[in-house]
C-alpha cells in the first residue's frame, strides 16, 4: 500500500486491506508503474492520493506514464497534493509548479502523538 509520509517518525492515517476496501466505492484505484504503487482516482482530473517513495529515476518513469494515462482518458490535469517538507513533496517541486492548499485540523482527544509528526496526504481525506 502507498505510503508516502510514513518516514522520518512521522505517523498518519493506518492504511490496511480492509481501509482501501472501504473507500473503494468512491472509485479510487491502487495502480502499479515500474516499481512505485500509485493511489489515484479520475474526478475532474487525474487525482493522486498518495504513492510510495521512489528514486529519482523512478518519479520521472511515473510522471510520464502517467501523463500518457491522462492523455488517453482524455485528461488534460494531474493533481498531486503532498504534505510539505515530505520526501516526495521536495522531489516533484523540481519538476511541477507549486500551489498553496488547504489546512488540515486537528483535535487530539487522548493522544501523545505530537502534531507536527501527523501527516495525512490527499488520499486520507474522506472524499478520495
Amino acid at each position: 500500500m502507498p505510503r508516502s509520509v510514513a518516514v522520518d517518525g512521522c505517523g498518519g492515517t493506518l492504511r490496511d486491506e480492509a481501509s482501501f476496501h472501504y473507500k473503494s466505492f468512491l472509485n479510487n484505484r491502487l495502480i502499479k508503474i515500474g516499481a512505485c504503487t500509485i493511489w489515484l482516482k479520475v474526478e475532474n482530473g487525474l487525482l493522486i492520493g498518495d504513492m510510495e517513495p521512489c528514486t529519482e529515476e523512478q518519479l520521472d518513469a511515473v510522471l510520464e506514464q502517467l501523463q500518457k494515462l491522462a492523455k488517453k482518458l482524455g485528461i488534460n490535469e494531474i493533481t498531486f497534493q503532498f504534505i510539505p517538507h515530505s520526501v516526495l513533496d521536495a522531489a516533484l517541486k523540481k519538476r511541477l509548479p507549486v500551489y498553496e492548499s488547504w489546512a488540515i485540523g486537528y483535535k487530539n482527544y487522548a493522544s501523545d502523538i505530537p502534531l507536527d509528526k501527523l501527516r495525512f496526504p490527499y488520499g486520507d481525506l474522506d472524499t478520495f
